[in-house]
């Protein structure tokens, strides 16, 4: 599920929509899509098929909201903390397992 809002025609064929407010930030992504993407978004299509024409970052922005940098930057934070990053595999380890 994804969110287009204040969907504004443009000129015949053409109209602009904007993305929620990134969570973080606030900042609001502008998009120009074609009224078919309009026509597929009412329908209920998924957002890779109304978008196919737009980078995943760029959908990413209008399904969670979240700008790319702010994604980043949480993403960011989330590995730093992991199990996947190397730097926390030292502080796991016990004792018993040296």
């Amino acid at each position: 599920m994804f969110t287009l809002t204040n969907l504004t025609k443009i000129y015949e064929g053409m109209y602009r929509a904007d993305s929620l407010p990134c969570p973080r930030c606030q900042g609001v992504g502008t998009i120009e899509i074609e009224g078919r993407q309009v026509f597929m978004y009412h329908q209920g299509a998924p957002v890779q098929e109304v978008l196919y024409n737009f980078e995943p970052e760029d959908r990413e922005r209008f399904m969670t909201g979240f700008c790319n940098k702010c994604w980043s930057i949480m993403m960011e934070d989330d590995y730093e903390q992991s199990d996947l990053n190397p730097l926390n595999w030292l502080s796991q380890d016990t004792e018993e397992d040296l």
